[in-house]
């Protein structure tokens, strides 16, 4: 009975002894880095590269955007009209389907041995991916330490919704610089 008493009283002074109103908030602490970057270009049509071995047309991204390290992972977004006459930033690899449904390209990317990232179009008819192959596509890439990727497959974050993606980063204060 003692001890349950004298356990009853420590509980009692553990449990009280910290109340007491809180004190101001400390200093804000240094700008982080998220060790994301963001990256945004066109590419012309016309400079696509046409392996006639597979079908398939292939650029690579600009010389202004960095070769890619092993423990990095890219996002590469392309301006693309999925479902409507309006155009959304849409993940690859994306296959965007036209003719009524019949006939369709296909877009990806790939990372070199090097470094260097490739964009790719594959039409499924075999053929040049658009009629006259001028113009430019617009993509958006953003490139991530691998630590980032795993927090943001751990909070369910869909990769394909560039929203979600920048929500992510907002919410721990990073801010993404594009270049």
């Amino acid at each position: 009975m003692k001890f349950t008493k004298l356990l009853f009283s420590l509980a009692t002074i553990a449990f009280t002894a910290c109340e007491g109103p809180e004190g101001p908030p400390g200093p804000q602490g240094p700008q982080g880095k998220a060790n994301v970057g963001a990256y945004q270009f066109s590419l012309n049509l016309s400079g696509f590269y046409h392996y006639s071995s597979t079908d398939v047309w292939g650029e690579p991204a600009p010389s202004s955007f960095p070769e890619l390290q092993s423990d990095q992972l890219a996002l590469v977004y392309i301006w693309m009209d999925p479902v409507s006459s309006s155009s959304e930033w849409v993940q690859q690899p994306y296959v965007h389907y036209f003719n009524g449904g019949t006939v369709f390209n296909e877009f990806f990317h790939g990372i070199e041995t090097d470094g260097d990232l490739w964009l790719y179009i594959r039409n499924s008819t075999s053929g040049q991916p658009f009629t006259s192959m001028t113009g430019s596509v617009s993509y958006k890439v953003f490139v991530i330490e691998s630590r980032m990727q795993h927090e943001m497959a751990s909070e369910g974050i869909d990769q394909h919704d560039i929203n979600q993606v920048f929500a992510f980063f907002d919410r721990r204060g990073y801010v993404v610089e594009a270049r």
